[in-house]
């Protein structure tokens, strides 16, 4: 089973209104190959995002590089 990595300031909404479509960050791509799912919620807390990741089965990402960064930023969140 993958594990999904959550932004921090993004999360998957558990109770199903909205989620967004995992996407790869690929080695041959400079990436991690950690797969990641990003969901804005503005004003949520950390904890809440933590707890909300862990329940939908992955956790919240810390976000080592810039380029990481650049790699989240490339694809439209689901609000």
């Amino acid at each position: 089973m993958r594990k999904y990595i959550y932004s921090c300031l993004t999360i998957i909404l558990v109770a199903g209104i909205a989620k967004a479509v995992p996407i790869q960050w690929k080695i041959e791509d400079g990436g991690n190959d950690h797969f990641y799912e990003k969901v804005v919620i503005p004003g949520i807390s950390w904890n809440d995002a933590k707890v909300a990741a862990e329940l939908a089965g992955g956790y919240l990402a810390t976000i080592t590089s810039a380029e990481e960064q650049a790699f989240i930023n490339t694809y439209e969140a689901v609000s």
